[in-house]
């Protein structure tokens, strides 16, 4: 996947948790944004930030070998959202946010999906690979290792942010990471 697509998926997805449109336990920012020169809609999806969301978070059910959680986020948001289908879409998430755009991209028609540090969403007995897919995952960040056994991520790109800290730190989990190693190391 092309790196610039990584740049506008962490900078809209950071931009997510201070400006979007609040659907109760889901959240999202949708936008347009210019990429190679074409339209390109993003709909970026923040993470988990408020209670109800890590009651949520804590459900074991699945639907279709994807997370209940995330497929209730994704089909909110595929109702809720103005898809242009003339312009490709680029679903982008963090944490809770990445296991949403996972969904949405496994349910609905998304041309690409980037998710950060997500939580794993997929029963490792459905099919798990995904096409024009990355996921970043910092090894120091709790999040994308912890949850339920039997769900993984989905087999796509990855990209794997060094580990610079013992053990793991919740202070790893910020888009502040995510966003720090794709300028310094994906896009220059």
């Amino acid at each position: 996947m092309n790196p610039l697509l990584y740049q506008i998926a962490s900078d809209l997805c950071d931009r997510a948790y201070d400006e979007n449109i609040d659907l109760g336990t889901t959240e999202y920012l949708s936008t347009i944004v210019s990429y190679q020169n074409m339209a390109l809609q993003v709909l970026a999806i923040p993470g988990t930030n408020e209670l109800k969301d890590w009651l949520k978070n804590l459900n074991p059910l699945s639907s279709n070998g994807i997370k209940s959680s995330a497929v209730e986020s994704a089909e909110l948001l595929h109702r809720k959202m103005n898809r242009i289908k003339k312009i490709p879409l680029l679903v982008t998430g963090h944490s809770k946010g990445g296991a949403a755009a996972i969904a949405y991209k496994k349910l609905f028609d998304a041309d690409y999906c980037i998710a950060f540090c997500p939580a794993r969403s997929l029963r490792y007995s459905t099919d798990r690979k995904m096409e024009n897919t990355t996921i970043f995952i910092d090894r120091d960040d709790p999040v994308p290792f912890l949850g339920f056994i039997g769900f993984g991520h989905p087999i796509c790109e990855r990209h794997y942010l060094p580990k610079d800290f013992i053990g793991f730190s919740v202070q790893e989990h910020l888009m502040k990471n995510v966003k720090k190693f794709i300028q310094e190391k994906c896009c220059v």
